[in-house]
């Protein structure tokens, strides 16, 4: 690892006021969570139901065969004993409380960031702690759904309840991505943690940035990585604490 490199990154962190993090999924794998990407989880996925993560995590999916939606989604997305965030977060967190994080942009649904108090993140894809009934809008927490017994219902209205989520097929919020396309067009220093440069976060907001320390932290190279301003490979739990 160039530790030259790395003492530029952190003198170049340091003196900016205006840090915004694209947080990838690779961010959560670090931390032991399942991802429904994982090669492993979509193959023990698709010999326990025969349909793969991506078939089940649809809106048709949810509404035709609701019991086998719920019984896949307690059982590998509300992973409530894995949720702890990493040393990754942790340095994130940091950041924010020293002022000069403006916002945190992440696909993942975990809400790890959260957990250790940031107030500062758009969630493009939603969140698995929350799930809302379709009839009378009440809201449900995650302990609730993962300690029903079958499909979730809401008490008042008898009706199964959807996550908080955009399901594959579905379009994203608006409002979200307005809001992370105006903190990336602003941003002075960009961080890409643990995801690609051609993934659909990153791919889709960095055509509103114009500065030139776009920074990419990824654990294995990939295509497009020469986009990037400074590019560190390895794990971000390893290289973030020694960075901010």
């Amino acid at each position: 690892m160039d530790k030259h490199l790395l003492e530029q990154l952190k003198k170049m962190i340091a003196e900016s006021n205006n840090i915004v993090v694209l947080g990838g999924v690779r961010m959560e794998e670090e931390c032991g969570i399942n991802s429904v990407r994982m090669e492993n989880v979509a193959y023990e996925v698709e010999q326990r139901y025969g349909y793969s993560p991506e078939e089940i995590l649809t809106p048709s999916f949810l509404q035709n065969r609701v019991e086998l939606f719920y019984d896949y989604f307690k059982r590998y997305v509300i992973q409530l004993d894995k949720m702890l965030p990493g040393e990754a977060h942790v340095a994130v967190m940091r950041l924010e409380q020293s002022g000069r994080l403006q916002a945190i942009i992440t696909r993942s649904p975990f809400g790890l960031y959260q957990m250790l108090g940031s107030r500062k993140v758009i969630e493009l894809h939603g969140s698995i702690h929350k799930y809302v009934c379709p009839k009378c809008k009440k809201e449900y927490s995650d302990v609730y759904v993962a300690s029903s017994n079958g499909i979730p219902y809401c008490q008042n209205c008898k009706v199964a309840l959807r996550p908080d989520l955009a399901l594959y097929g579905e379009e994203l919020n608006n409002t979200r991505i307005s809001k992370a396309a105006e903190f990336v067009e602003k941003a002075d220093v960009l961080l890409v943690l643990g995801a690609s440069l051609n993934s659909y976060l990153t791919k889709h907001l960095l055509k509103y940035y114009s500065g030139n320390k776009l920074i990419m932290i990824n654990d294995k190279p990939c295509i497009n990585d020469d986009k990037a301003d400074y590019v560190v490979y390895g794990r971000c739990s390893e290289i973030l604490p020694q960075i901010m």
